[in-house]
């Protein structure tokens, strides 16, 4: 590709749902322009996709997981966050956190725009260019049957 597109944005990630725990198994050419790398497995899965078949058995059993946006808990977002800033300092790599969003079968709404918030601002705050993951259904930021947007998922994404 770089033959033919040099300039092209190449997006890669780690395996295991491109989770910032695998970033250091990216074997990445020093000599190539930079790629950004993608990030999208969060924590806490227990929250964010309770009840989802696509997490496994064990998490598609969850559900009432509450995340309130407690200290403990917004710094546990930026103890991750800080970790893949460091990665991608010490290697020259801009990062993307795609795919992230709360999945809403047994999530509160509130409590998924607060978590939302939270990431949206951990990743902005480190420079991070972010992809919310997805448009409507599950962890969307549409309604497509009211044809109106989920305002507090819209608002912890873009502000009021």
């Amino acid at each position: 590709m770089r033959e033919t597109n040099p300039h092209r944005n190449i997006v890669l990630g780690p395996v295991f749902w491109n989770s910032r725990d695998d970033l250091n198994h990216l074997k990445l050419r020093q000599d190539d322009r930079p790629p950004d790398r993608h990030l999208s497995r969060l924590r806490p899965v227990s929250f964010h996709h309770q009840g989802t078949r696509r997490a496994g058995p064990e998490v598609e059993k969850l559900s009432g997981i509450r995340w309130t946006g407690s200290a403990a808990e917004v710094a546990q977002i930026n103890t991750d966050f800080d970790k893949v800033a460091a990665w991608s300092r010490a290697r020259n790599r801009p990062i993307l956190l795609g795919e992230y969003g709360a999945y809403n079968m047994h999530g509160k709404l509130e409590d998924r725009a607060a978590w939302t918030k939270a990431v949206s601002k951990a990743s902005d705050d480190r420079g991070f260019a972010r992809a919310y993951w997805f448009w409507d259904g599950g962890f969307g930021v549409w309604d497509e049957q009211k044809r109106q947007w989920v305002a507090p998922i819209k608002d912890a994404l873009v502000g009021q």
